[in-house]
């Protein structure tokens, strides 16, 4: 899902204790990388998420097509504790996914009218061409059986290609962004493993962000793990008003973004039974230099 986590801001927080850190609409583009010599098409999907802290048994509602339809297609789940995320996937082309969702203002509801913070949000997302012009790609590794394999005992670097600068910038006279951002992460099944973000405009990221190093000993040898690039252009926000919104109920920050990201699977080396291997080869070896280092001198 998309990169959402860096683009909160510190909002109102409740008298209740709900806080709400980021809430977004986004389309996306899929890819998928096992090689060093291009991508494959996984896809488009729609991506709805709300992330905070003592959400849990909250409810929540997304128009699945632009406002109008609100009261007769809702899309309704109840939150946990940090929220609630969704992608709808598989379609094969833009156009199919702006079929099932079409362009144009998305209401959000969050909050059971009991406690008299119930908040609507709508956010805007523009026209398919709103995409990034590049999708995100690791240039280096080495690759074996489809994954990067990466040396668990030594830290790493992944290397990947810039994403545009004209694709984030407020000014440009091509489709409308407020800014973007590039994000990588490391999964474990779903456990965030370790992860990075930029956030771009024309006032804040001069230096693109195509790489990020891993700590030694932060996989498990013998582990495969799921990486993702994300390359993201934000359409439009929810900004602090005194309207009744989510952010102002809850705090946080509303975004609609249209993305490409890219995934890949990791391997952790060496698998155990070789680090076994190797050290047992290494007490061998010490055994056999202290025996040399006992014998006497003739």
């Amino acid at each position: 899902m998309l990169l959402a986590c860096c683009l909160a801001a510190a909002g109102i927080a409740p008298a209740f204790g709900q806080t709400v850190a980021f809430y977004s609409v986004a389309k996306e583009h899929n890819f998928v990388q096992n090689s060093s010599s291009g991508l494959g098409v996984l896809g488009y999907e729609f991506d709805v998420n709300i992330n905070g802290a003592g959400l849990g048994g909250y409810a929540t509602s997304l128009a699945l097509a632009p406002e109008s339809g609100f009261a007769t297609n809702p899309m309704t789940a109840t939150l946990n504790a940090s929220g609630f995320g969704a992608a709808i996937g598989g379609y094969p082309s833009s156009g199919a996914l702006d079929t099932a969702f079409a362009n144009g203002s998305y209401a959000l509801s969050l909050g059971p009218s009991s406690d008299n913070l119930n908040a609507t949000s709508s956010l805007s997302l523009g026209e398919s061409t709103s995409y990034p012009s590049v999708a995100p790609q690791l240039t280096t590794g080495t690759w074996s059986g489809g994954k990067l394999v990466v040396d668990a005992g030594s830290s790493y670097t992944f290397n990947f290609n810039s994403a545009s600068f004209t694709d984030f910038d407020p000014n440009n006279s091509g489709a409308t962004s407020f800014g973007g951002a590039v994000r990588f992460t490391i999964f474990s099944g779903g456990t965030v493993v370790a992860t990075s973000l930029a956030v771009y405009n024309a006032d804040t990221q001069t230096t693109a962000f195509t790489s990020f190093t891993l700590p030694a000993f932060s996989l498990t040898s013998g582990s495969t793990y799921v990486g993702k690039i994300q390359f993201s252009r934000i359409v439009d926000l929810n900004t602090f008003v005194d309207d009744g919104t989510i952010a102002d109920a809850y705090g946080g920050t509303g975004f609609a973004a249209f993305g490409y990201q890219t995934q890949f699977q990791i391997s952790a080396i060496p698998e155990p039974s070789t680090w076994a291997v190797l050290a047992a080869c290494a007490t061998l070896g010490f055994a056999q230099y202290a025996r040399r280092r006992e014998r006497p001198v003739a």
